[in-house]
């Protein structure tokens, strides 16, 4: 006769294996984070030696816009076939693809820093960075908790201690090696190491994926617009896919990057190491992670609405406008701090839409494919839209610098308004059906 404990056991010990599994994966995206970061500034370094550059930081910086632009559009033709085909095969092979790419490449660029190399390594390391270190990790994540949100949304919100780790320590490596070889290309060789380390890891990862919920790859499979079949989903997958994997990505940094390096030297005056200060504020927020916290504590539709408003009310608002009065550097971080409090607001939103797309049939995979498909599209378009506001907001007299900032605050609050079309009944009755399958 069975022990009346034995389905508790098995709970537990469910549970413990996913845990392990869960931090196998934060590890891959730690130390894929460090990898791709390393040699962050050293590729100017070493296109700044190019003679056909003529030593110009503005035609270097002119050359890495256009192998960044090259970079996204490589990305978006592999990214969502590779993780359908994820979807048949398992995600181990795929999260061991990103580092070993970055080992040849990251090797060649030490060996051989022309431009032809560099320019590879940032087309293709980047791209197979994002692959691996993003969209199949989170497709792996989504394997072991898709079927309950909340549980989904913690782990992801969990994620942002990983990047933190990647943050601080990647820029400070490459440095040091930069400054132990004498020349920037010894950064791209720590690089390589990590992505080696990367690769050990991935290799003793146990696979997410089980048999029951692979999915043949179908030659149709191979489009990588097929994302664009999420707009003709019922309401509440469409508004939630939208709100997690786009609406909610304008506020991104890399989306703001630009906008920032103008504001923060030239209207708030702040020199380049208070820049590199706050730069690392970032990582140590990141590494602290307060948001998961809120998550926790006010659960998952009640933390999203915090978020929306602290990101973009108490966060942007403030960011530009404080500064600008009182041109200090620590008024930067305090508003930054104020906004971190929202920086994981996608992650529920983003856990609703995969359990409502498994429902629709999706692989989890195709599904954090399409996810990203949606954020690459709006990292396409948004830097240029906040560049021409910023731009006009600052020419023919006008003195308008923190423009940029608050539109995107306004494009925070319609998208609680549209968030909030998916009622709380909406949502109970899709943890219900969580529960019910559980």
């Amino acid at each position: 006769m069975p022990s009346i404990n034995s389905k508790p056991q098995n709970d537990a010990e469910k549970k413990k294996l996913n845990a392990k599994k869960l931090q196998q994966i934060y590890n891959h995206i730690a130390l894929n984070t460090t990898a791709l970061i390393a040699p962050f500034t050293q590729r100017a370094d070493i296109m700044m030696l190019f003679k056909a550059y003529n030593g110009d930081i503005s035609q270097v910086s002119a050359a890495m816009a256009q192998l960044a632009s090259i970079s996204a559009i490589f990305e978006f033709m592999v990214n969502s076939p590779l993780a359908k085909l994820s979807d048949q095969f398992g995600r181990k092979a795929f999260l061991m693809l990103g580092p070993a790419v970055n080992i040849v490449l990251k090797t060649l660029v030490f060996l051989y820093p022309t431009y032809f190399f560099v320019a590879l390594d940032r087309i293709v390391s980047n791209s197979f960075s994002t692959i691996s270190g993003t969209t199949v990790a989170i497709a792996s994540m989504s394997d072991l908790f898709s079927d309950t949100p909340m549980d989904f949304a913690k782990a992801l919100s969990g994620l942002s201690n990983y990047y933190g780790v990647g943050l601080l320590f990647g820029p400070i490596l490459g440095l040091q090696a930069q400054r132990w070889g004498g020349h920037p290309r010894y950064a791209f060789l720590v690089s390589a190491f990590f992505a080696a380390l990367q690769l050990v890891n991935a290799s003793g990862i146990l696979e997410t994926l089980s048999l029951k919920d692979r999915k043949p790859f179908k030659m149709s499979d191979i489009n990588p617009f097929s994302f664009l079949k999420i707009f003709k989903e019922e309401r509440k997958l469409f508004t939630a896919s939208i709100v997690g994997g786009a609406l909610q990505q304008i506020c991104e940094g890399k989306n703001l990057a630009d906008v920032h390096q103008s504001f923060s030297r030239r209207d708030v005056g702040m020199n380049e190491s208070e820049r590199s200060t706050f730069v690392a504020f970032i990582g140590i927020i990141l590494f602290v992670n307060p948001q998961k916290y809120f998550l926790r504590w006010f659960g998952g539709p009640k933390y999203t609405t915090l978020g929306i408003f602290a990101n973009h009310i108490g966060g942007l608002l403030m960011y530009s406008t404080l500064p600008l009065v009182i041109r200090q550097a620590w008024t930067m971080m305090f508003t930054c701090a104020v906004s971190s409090i929202g920086w994981g607001a996608s992650d529920y939103p983003r856990a609703i839409a995969t359990k409502l797309a498994i429902q629709a049939g999706w692989g989890r995979g195709e599904y954090s494919g399409a996810l990203a498909q949606l954020r690459a599209a709006v990292a396409v378009v948004t830097p240029y839209v906040l560049g021409n506001i910023y731009a006009w907001s600052t020419s023919n007299g006008r003195s308008y610098p923190g423009l940029a900032y608050q539109f995107v605050s306004v494009t925070g609050i319609l998208t609680y308004f549209y968030w909030r079309t998916i009622t709380d009944e909406d949502i109970e009755e899709i943890n219900s059906k969580s529960k019910k399958k559980i």
